[in-house]
């Protein structure tokens, strides 16, 4: 793939997602544990990284990260994790992506872990591209960005990281 823009340095990306951290502990201060479920694979990086700034802010909050994979292409038929969705019985989940684009990859997570009943479901995504197809949107978004349907988002949280429009 060949980087036709970047759109996002690491050092923005590091304070948009700090930004989402903050956010998320004040909407969840209250939970005895929240649950961040990330989206394979740069979904769950920008979990992992949330849930480490959760935990610069306080070291007591409680956060367990899960990660959910899903075959894009094939949404409704691809969803595997390897836990048990039990553990999300009675919890708050945020789920977290890298793009929210027309929405329909989080349309089906958010089916999958409403199979359990939890007490919260909240969305984060890094980028809003806000081409929604679905009824769906992001509860915390780090950048609202105007694209046309035939340009693609690229986020890589590790190694060059960054965020590209090609």
């Amino acid at each position: 793939m060949e980087h036709k823009n970047q759109i996002l340095s690491e050092d923005k990306i590091i304070r948009i997602l700090r930004r989402i951290a903050v956010e998320i502990y004040e909407n969840n201060l209250t939970e005895p544990q929240l649950m961040l479920v990330g989206v394979h694979d740069q979904g769950f990086k920008i979990a992992r990284f949330i849930k480490d700034e959760l935990h610069k802010i306080d070291q007591a909050f409680k956060v367990e990260l899960l990660e959910l994979h899903i075959d894009k292409s094939q949404p409704s038929d691809s969803i595997r994790v390897d836990w048990d969705t039990a553990i999300l019985e009675g919890k708050s989940v945020i789920l977290v992506d890298d793009v929210l684009n027309t929405s329909r990859t989080l349309a089906y997570c958010l089916q999958f872990l409403l199979a359990t009943h939890l007490s919260k479901l909240e969305t984060a995504v890094l980028i809003n591209r806000s081409h929604a197809q679905f009824p769906i949107s992001a509860t915390y978004s780090g950048y609202e960005l105007a694209t046309t349907l035939d340009e693609h988002i690229k986020v890589q949280i590790e190694g060059e990281v960054g965020a590209y429009l090609y």
